[in-house]
């Protein structure tokens, strides 16, 4: 990755304009990181890979909204106690423990 200062980025964009198409250019001001630019194309695959990563293509599944809900419905009685303040770590722990044993074990063809 090239870095330059603002102000030799001023001078030169045209030239590392063409340098971003190859590598990412991280752009400092006062000493600091401020900036990268980096070109159309590479742009775009972030923005596909966030996509991807967080939501399901932008959007949220049925059934990642039924996963959540049957692991979340598994804690329910930490995550009450969590939300009450009403018990101790050890506590919430324990129940923990309890409703992580209580789990389904995959079954085997």
């Amino acid at each position: 990755m090239t870095t330059v200062t603002a102000s030799e980025f001023q001078k030169n964009f045209g030239a590392f304009k063409e340098t971003a198409q190859r590598e990412p250019v991280k752009i400092t001001s006062n000493g600091r990181e401020s900036v990268v630019l980096i070109s159309a194309a590479s742009f775009a695959e972030y923005e596909q890979f966030k996509k991807q990563k967080y939501a399901y293509g932008g959007e949220t599944t049925d059934e990642f909204k039924t996963l959540l809900t049957e692991r979340m419905d598994k804690h329910k009685h930490v995550l009450e106690g969590l939300a009450k303040g009403e018990m101790s770590r050890e506590e919430l722990t324990e129940l923990y423990r309890r409703s992580a044993s209580r789990r389904e074990k995959p079954r085997r063809p």
